[in-house]
């Protein structure tokens, strides 16, 4: 039986950055960076940690998770 369920994942970011960037575009970034690699294979300069992984309520049906 196939089945889903949508997720809510937390991830801290926390890195030396410009006081002038915006660190809320770099740490989306480095997460698009860590999905697509895979959290093994990252090797950049910021430490990244999983908080929370939770199942939404109702989600496990859900088409439009």
């Amino acid at each position: 039986m196939k089945k889903g369920v949508t997720l809510r994942v937390q991830v801290y970011v926390e890195g030396e950055d410009e006081p002038a960037n915006d660190f809320a575009k770099v740490g989306t970034d480095v997460i698009t960076q860590v999905i697509g690699a895979g959290v093994k294979g990252y090797n950049g300069p910021y430490t990244i940690a999983v908080q929370k992984v939770e199942a939404l309520e109702g989600s496990d049906d859900s088409d439009d998770g």
